[in-house]
Formats: structure tokens, sequence, C-alpha cells
């Protein structure tokens, strides 16, 4: 019985640790928060809806994402 609680108190702890890594990763680069801001009035509405704000953010980085790939093949 003691494993188990011992196990279970290191999956807490090491999933509060990932959580502080991401959090400490969007201070030091808060650019992806940046993808959570509506580009246009499409965006904006969808921000209303029900998971919006995920659908925005996607969007935004799958269009960063995509540019970003883009200027690179010209490169070559």
């Amino acid at each position: 019985m003691t494993r188990v609680v011992a196990a279970s108190r290191a999956a807490d702890a090491s999933a509060n640790f990932g959580l502080v890594d991401t959090v400490a990763a969007f201070i030091a680069d808060p650019t992806a928060l940046g993808y959570f801001v509506p580009q246009g009035r499409r965006q904006t509405a969808e921000m209303a809806l029900t998971g919006g704000p995920l659908l925005v953010a996607f969007e935004n980085a799958w269009k960063a994402g995509s540019e970003k790939d883009r200027a690179a093949r010209q490169e070559k």
C-alpha cells in the first residue's frame, strides 16, 4: 500500500514539475501567447465560441509556421 502512495506522490510531483516547466517556458518566450490574439473580425467572433480561443491560437500558429516554411524553401 505504501508503494502505491509513494508512486502516486511521485507522479503528482512530476506532473507539477511539467506544469512549472511549461509556465517558465511561456515567461521566457511569450510568443506562443500571441497566437491567442485574434487577427480580424472573424477570429474575434470565434473567441465567443466554446473552445474558440484554442481554435484562434491554432490557426494563427499554423499560419506562422507555414510562413516560416515558405521562407525557408525560398532561401534554398
